[in-house]
């Protein structure tokens, strides 16, 4: 007969205990032979749990990539993410922090504002997520403000001739 148990190691917190650990840490491990007929020495070893990698991708209508017109606002009911790496059984309530979406530019940080310059690209990423079991990548969706079409229409006008330059109305467009 033995008995086995673990223990955490190099700062990982976990009371001697014969059930093994499931969480990301050191640990070391003592297997103990209690009967009397066989002379050994406790065996220990160490081991790590390392984190697991987490993709969590952003999507925006269904999409990784898209536009948004120049001048439109942000329909924000249209994010959602999905989760690609949970341990069996695990979910989005194993982490910690928010998958609020925002937007930041590439470049410098700004926040999307109706009126950004078309050709601007937009990364739509999480606010923060942690986990001390997960090493958790965002995958962010993007998209460009893309220029927004206008359309002229031109107004019949006439004016009888006064020897000076003829003059359109405002609302002849």
């Amino acid at each position: 007969d033995y008995t086995v148990t673990y223990e955490g190691a190099d700062g990982t917190v976990y009371a001697a205990s014969s059930v093994a650990p499931t969480d990301v840490g050191s640990y070391k491990v003592t297997v103990r032979v209690i009967d009397g007929n066989y002379a050994m020495t406790d065996a220990e070893l160490s081991f790590e749990i390392e984190k697991r990698a987490l993709t969590v991708t952003v999507y925006v209508d269904g999409e990784s990539a898209g536009t948004i017109t120049y001048g439109d606002a942000l329909d924000t009911g249209a994010f959602s993410v999905s989760y690609s790496g949970f341990a069996d059984g695990e979910n989005e309530s194993f982490l910690t922090g928010s998958t609020n979406i925002i937007y930041l530019t590439d470049y410098d940080g700004e926040a999307y504002a109706p009126g950004a310059a078309a050709g601007t690209v937009y990364a739509v990423t999480t606010e923060s997520l942690s986990s001390e079991n997960y090493d958790i990548r965002v995958q962010a969706a993007t998209r460009t403000v893309v220029k927004r079409a206008v359309t002229v229409t031109n107004l019949d006008q006439t004016t009888t001739y006064t020897g000076a330059t003829a003059a359109l109305a405002q609302d002849a467009f």
